[in-house]
């Protein structure tokens, strides 16, 4: 026996009151005979806060949560009715089908029956002053400790019954506690409280709300309670070991399912299969594989890669359900460009690509072969459709550049884009010239009529470009007296000797082209 503070002379003045109600009631109740049941709460689909008797309002959820059936409570988390239309209330029986999920909260009730303007309560508490065991919560006078029949509870997710009595007696009042069908503890306490009207409230998992407002703390039972029921008389051992959870068994579809667990309980489908995983059956899913294409448009139900809003892959299949396998097309280049077309030994040249394809969703690989045996993968943007790279060439000599840009099924494109010049100029031994001066045109030298002879002027900058080894500058020359205006186009040569240089390149001579220069300075 496990035992608490409990005087032997209560035990024996509960004996004798079972003895006198014997005699004085001559038969005890049965089955067949049970008290009226004024509140029953299943929380099943379609019932989930109703009182199946109507005679109380629906339930509010206080942080509190139904699910499958469940009313799942905690801490700070509970739930609350009024408006009960009934009889008053005073003899009794509590009843609940309860899981605990948390054996260290204690102190809440199961279910409660409490005075909203005192703070007067009776309810199946749990653990409040016995940790495990289950006791009848009520008011300091109404409370007494007990001895118990049973281990306390030490297994959470188990599902238990659990109800008090209470019953009003010629001398005082007996308050029972069982535990599936089974007493495990029993005493007398003093005359029963009323119950009635607007006065009286219904709690699940807070053992009582106070008069002042508010609820206690530590006042909370973390469980699952699967059922509920208040009956306005007292239950014995006999009737509540043959009272069941009453599930309401709807299985509209008679598959074998019950609706509140069939995936699609308006279709046959005892199976249950359900591809996506959605909640939803496959017989009665539109979608079965969340695709976003409905199953009657989807040449693959069951594969979500594979419905009229997929990518067409190369892989053997028609992923976009449109008829056609790996429908692919090329891909097109459309501009290859160089940052330069000659360059110096040791400098880069910089290389930009862009390409198209009409399968825009493609992947793609744009590679380059350099000419001088360096092939590389080049860097692509797949949403632009751009590919960058560059080189450095080690030796002189021309180069043909090729690029290829292949697609994710294998169809490409390849091209010979442009010719790379590389030179090999000592950077280090690079000058440049510049100079300006006035020279005297003899007779010969006059190509025009008139004025025979005069002074002529000429300027010019020579220089070599490092990076490309251009011959950047220019050569201008004017014979005012003769009306000659020599301008040119392009430098060729420059070679300084000393003090020496020769600059050549070709012109233009009063705007008509292709006439060459040399020019010596000294």
């Amino acid at each position: 026996m496990y035992r608490s503070v409990h005087s032997p002379l209560i035990i024996l003045r509960q004996t004798f009151l079972a003895f006198i109600l014997t005699l004085v009631c001559g038969a005890t109740l049965t089955a067949a005979t049970l008290p009226p049941l004024i509140g029953h709460w299943t929380f099943e689909r379609g019932e989930e806060t109703r009182d199946l008797q109507g005679n109380f309002a629906d339930l509010d959820l206080h942080g509190a949560v139904i699910a499958d059936g469940l009313l799942d409570v905690g801490v700070n988390a509970y739930a609350h009715l009024s408006g009960y239309t009934g009889h008053a209330i005073v003899q009794k029986t509590l009843v609940a089908w309860v899981k605990l999920d948390d054996l260290n909260v204690t102190g809440g009730s199961v279910i409660s029956i409490d005075h909203t303007g005192n703070d007067i309560f009776h309810g199946i508490v749990f653990g409040q002053n016995h940790p495990g065991q289950w006791m009848a919560g009520g008011s300091a006078l109404l409370t007494i400790e007990t001895e118990y029949d049973a281990a306390p509870e030490s297994e959470t997710g188990k599902l238990v019954q659990v109800a008090i009595t209470y019953e009003k007696s010629l001398l005082t009042s007996n308050i029972k506690i069982y535990r599936d069908g089974i007493l495990i503890s029993a005493y007398s306490s003093l005359e029963l409280p009323s119950f009635a009207g607007s006065d009286l409230e219904i709690l699940f998992g807070l053992r009582q709300t106070l008069a002042s407002g508010g609820v206690l703390s530590g006042a909370f039972v973390d469980a699952k309670i699967e059922e509920a029921r208040l009956y306005a008389g007292v239950l014995l051992a006999v009737d509540l070991n043959l009272l069941k959870c009453r599930k309401v068994i709807i299985d509209r579809d008679k598959d074998g399912v019950p609706d509140h667990n069939d995936n699609c309980p308006g279709t046959y489908n005892p199976d249950q299969a359900d591809a996506d995983g959605d909640g939803a059956g496959d017989v009665c899913d539109p979608d079965d594989d969340n695709d976003g294409t409905d199953d009657d448009q989807d040449c693959n139900p069951f594969d979500r890669t594979i419905g009229l809003l997929a990518l067409d892959l190369c892989d053997g299949i028609d992923n976009d359900c449109d008829g056609i396998i790996d429908n692919n097309f090329a891909p097109v280049i459309h501009d290859v460009n160089l940052s330069t077309a000659t360059i110096n030994i040791g400098f880069d040249v910089d290389l930009k690509l862009t390409f198209g394809d009409d399968n825009d969703q493609d992947a793609h690989i744009a590679s380059i072969d350099w000419g001088d045996g360096q092939h590389d993968v080049l860097v692509t943007d797949q949403l632009l459709n751009l590919s960058v790279g560059k080189h450095k060439y080690t030796s002189a000599g021309k180069f043909n550049i090729t690029v290829k840009v292949v697609d994710i099924c294998g169809a490409a494109i390849e091209v010979a884009a442009h010719t790379v010049t590389v030179i090999d100029i000592d950077v280090d031994a690079i000058c440049d010239i510049s100079g300006r001066g006035t020279f005297h045109s003899a007779l010969e030298a006059n190509l025009y009529a008139g004025k025979s002879e005069g002074e002529g002027k000429f300027n010019f900058e020579a220089a070599y470009d490092q990076r490309t080894g251009h011959l950047n500058g220019f050569f201008k020359l004017r014979l005012y007296f003769s009306g000659v205006h020599y301008n040119s186009t392009s430098l060729d040569v420059l070679v300084v000797d000393g003090k020496q240089a020769r600059l050549e390149g070709t012109g233009t001579w009063n705007r008509v082209a292709d006439y060459r220069f040399e020019v010596t300075v000294e």
